[in-house]
C-alpha cells in the first residue's frame, strides 16, 4: 500500500505543477528606465486601489480603444458638463445672482459646446442625454444664484497646475511634481472653498468617498488640492468639497468635507507613502478590486479567467 500511495502522491504533485504551468501568467512590471517624476492628484486613488493597475494606467499609459459613439458614456457626459461649467466659470455672468439669466446662459453654453464637440449627425440617444444634462444645469442655475446671493464669488475656474512647479517632497529629499486641475475656487471674504464638480448618477459626499472607516484613505484628490491652492498664495480658511449635479435634480447642491487637521495631516502622510512606493517601483502584485472601475485592465489582470494564475 505504501508504494501505491507514494505513486498517487507523485501524480498529484505532477498534476499541480502542470496546472500551474498551464495557467495564464499576468505580465510582471518591468524596471523603469527612469524614475517617475510627475503624479496627477487623481492617480493616487488608483495606486491606493491597486499598485499594478496604477502601473498599467499611469506608467505604461495603457488605454482601452472604443470607437462606439451611439451614446455618451459616463466619462464623455461628465466631460461635456465640465466643459460647459468651465466656460461659465470663466465667463462674465459667473457671479450673477439672477437664476433666469444663469439658466438661459447655461443653456446657450450647452448648445454651443455640444455643437463644437459632438457630431452634427449624432444619435437620438445622445440628444436625449444632452436634454438630461440641460435639466441638471437648470437646477444648477437655481443653486448658483442662491450661492451668489449668499456672498460667494467664483475667483478661479478650471485652473490647471500642469508644470506649475508644485512638489511633494519625501524625508530623503526625493520628490515628484504634482499635476492637477481644480474645477473651481470660491471666495467670501477670508473664506475659500475648493470645489470639484461631480456628475455621477447618485450623490456621494466627499468625506466617505475619500476616507473609509475600515480601509483608511482611498482617495487623496481633495486633500492634495490644498497643496495646489497654496501655490496661489491663498490665506485664510480653505474648505474642500463637491458641487454635485446628479440625475435627481432636486439634489443638486454643494457638499463639504469635515476632515480635521489631524485627518488632513494623515492624508498628507498617506500621499507621501504612495510617492515613496511609486519611486521605489512597488507595483506588484495586483489587488482585488471592483472590476467596474478598472474594467479596461480585466484581460491583462485575468479578472475573469477560469485558469488565472494564483498569486502568492
Amino acid at each position: 500500500f505504501g508504494s501505491e500511495e507514494s505513486g498517487q502522491g507523485q501524480d498529484l504533485i505532477e498534476t499541480d505543477e502542470l496546472a500551474d504551468e498551464s495557467r495564464f501568467k499576468i505580465p510582471r512590471p518591468e524596471p523603469l528606465p527612469e524614475p517617475v517624476t510627475r503624479m496627477g492628484v487623481t492617480s493616487f486613488r488608483t495606486y491606493l486601489a491597486c499598485p499594478y493597475r496604477y502601473y498599467l494606467r499611469h506608467v505604461l499609459r495603457l488605454r482601452e480603444i472604443d470607437d462606439r459613439a451611439n451614446e455618451l458614456d459616463a466619462l464623455m457626459f461628465g466631460n461635456l458638463m465640465h466643459d460647459v461649467l468651465s466656460k461659465f466659470g470663466n465667463g462674465p455672468l459667473r457671479n450673477s445672482t439672477d437664476p433666469d439669466v444663469l439658466r438661459d446662459h447655461l443653456r446657450d453654453l450647452l448648445e454651443q459646446t455640444a455643437q463644437d464637440s459632438l457630431s452634427h449627425s449624432r444619435m437620438a440617444a445622445v440628444n436625449v442625454q444632452i436634454m438630461q444634462l440641460r435639466w441638471r444645469l437648470d437646477a444648477f442655475a437655481e443653486w448658483q444664484a442662491r450661492w451668489a446671493q449668499d456672498g460667494w464669488r467664483i475667483i478661479f475656474s478650471e485652473l490647471s497646475f500642469q508644470d506649475a512647479g508644485v512638489t511633494l517632497k519625501l524625508d530623503d529629499d526625493r520628490e515628484v511634481f504634482l499635476d492637477g486641475r481644480i474645477d473651481r475656487i470660491d471666495q467670501r471674504g477670508n473664506e475659500y472653498i475648493i470645489f470639484d464638480y461631480k456628475s455621477s448618477e447618485s450623490v456621494h459626499p466627499p468625506g466617505p468617498s475619500h476616507l473609509k472607516k475600515k480601509d483608511g484613505w482611498v482617495d487623496l484628490q481633495l486633500p492634495l488640492y490644498r497643496h495646489l491652492a497654496h501655490h496661489l498664495g491663498l490665506h485664510g480658511k480653505i474648505d474642500l468639497g463637491y458641487i454635485v449635479l446628479p440625475k435627481d435634480t432636486k439634489k443638486v447642491q454643494h457638499l463639504l468635507a469635515d476632515w480635521t487637521d489631524e485627518q488632513l495631516a494623515d492624508a498628507d502622510q498617506t500621499a507621501r507613502q504612495v510617492v515613496e512606493n511609486v519611486l521605489d517601483e512597488q507595483f506588484w502584485p495586483p489587488a482585488s478590486v471592483d472590476g467596474t472601475f478598472y474594467e479596461e485592465f480585466a484581460p491583462i489582470c485575468q479578472d475573469k479567467a477560469f485558469d488565472r494564475e494564483v498569486l502568492s
